[in-house]
C-alpha cells in the first residue's frame, strides 16, 4: 500500500510539469465549445467565422468552428487520445524535459493548425477556387505529428542511455514503452495513409497533411537540438555534472562523480561545490 501511494504521489507531480499541456487542452476546449454553441444559437455567425478567400481571419477562428455534434466529437475525442499519448510518451522523463516539451507542445500544435489553413487558403488563391472550410482538424492533426515526433525523440534518447550508468531494468522498460508507441503511431500512419488522412469527399485533408507535418518536423527538430546541445554540455563542461533521468546521450551518476573529486581540486575556478543541474 505503501508502495503504491508513493507511486501515485510520484505521478501526480509529474503531471504538474504537464501545466502547458493542460492550459491548451482547456484552451481547446473552452473556444471550440463557446464558438458551437455560438453558431448553434446564431446559424449566420458561421458565414463571419469560416476559413473563405474573403475571410482571410478564418485562418485562425474557423479552426475551432464545428457545425454538427458528429465532426464536434470526433475532434474533441481524437484532441483528448493524441494529447493523452503525448504526457504518456513523456511521464517518465525528468522534470525539465516535461515542461519544456509541454510549452513547446501548447505553442506549436494551434500554430501548427493556423499555418495549415494559411497554406489552403493561399493554395485557394493560388489556383483560382472558391472554397470554404472549418474545423479543428488541423489542430488536431498537429498534435498526432506532435505525439510521433516526441515517440521519436524520447525513443532515440532512451536508445543512447540503455548501456550507461543507472538502473538498468528502468531503463530498459522506457525503452520498451517508447518503442512501442513509436512502432504503433507510424504503423497507424503509413499502413494505410489515405485512411489517416481521412481522404474523401468535402474533407479539407490538406489541412490535416499540413497540420500533421508541421507539428512532426518543427517538433523533432526542437527536441533533437535541445538533446544536441544537453549532450555537449554535459561532455564539455568540466566540473559539472548534468543529469536527466532518463535519458541524457551522456548520463552520469552525479554521486558517484562528486566522490570522485578530490577534496580541495574542484575544477571551478571559484573552488565552490561541484554543480548538479537536471534536465539541461
Amino acid at each position: 500500500m505503501g508502495n503504491f501511494t508513493a507511486g501515485a504521489r510520484a505521478i501526480k507531480r509529474h503531471l504538474v510539469d504537464f501545466r502547458s499541456v493542460w492550459v491548451a487542452f482547456i484552451i481547446f476546449y473552452l473556444v471550440t465549445l463557446a464558438i458551437f454553441l455560438l453558431i448553434t444559437w446564431h446559424p449566420p455567425l458561421l458565414d463571419w467565422l469560416k476559413l473563405s478567400a474573403n475571410r482571410p481571419w478564418g485562418i485562425v477562428t474557423s479552426a475551432f468552428v464545428h457545425v454538427d455534434l458528429d465532426h464536434l466529437l470526433g475532434n474533441l475525442i481524437f484532441f483528448s487520445l493524441w494529447t493523452t499519448i503525448f504526457v504518456g510518451v513523456n511521464l517518465p522523463r525528468d522534470a525539465e524535459t516535461r515542461r519544456f516539451s509541454s510549452r513547446v507542445f501548447l505553442l506549436l500544435i494551434f500554430l501548427s493548425g493556423f499555418l495549415a489553413n494559411t497554406i489552403v487558403l493561399f493554395g485557394w488563391l493560388a489556383s483560382g477556387v472558391s472554397k470554404n472550410a472549418w474545423g479543428a482538424s488541423g489542430i488536431v492533426y498537429a498534435v498526432a505529428g506532435v505525439c510521433l515526433a516526441s515517440t521519436i525523440g524520447n525513443f532515440s534518447d532512451y536508445w543512447r542511455g540503455l548501456f550507461g550508468p543507472g538502473i538498468f531494468w528502468k531503463k530498459l522498460v522506457n525503452l520498451s514503452w517508447a518503442a512501442f508507441i513509436m512502432v504503433l503511431l507510424v504503423w497507424y500512419v503509413i499502413q494505410d495513409p489515405r485512411a489517416f488522412l481521412n481522404v474523401a469527399p468535402e474533407v479539407n485533408v490538406y489541412a490535416h497533411f499540413w497540420g500533421f507535418f508541421l507539428g512532426f518536423i518543427p517538433f523533432l527538430i526542437i527536441v533533437s537540438i535541445r538533446s544536441l546541445k544537453i549532450w555537449k554540455n554535459s561532455r564539455g563542461r568540466s566540473g559539472i555534472i548534468r543529469t536527466s533521468y532518463p535519458p541524457t546521450w551522456a548520463m552520469i551518476d552525479h554521486r558517484k562523480a562528486a566522490q570522485d573529486v578530490p577534496t580541495g581540486r574542484r575544477d571551478d575556478p571559484l573552488g565552490s561545490e561541484v554543480s548538479t543541474h537536471h534536465g539541461g
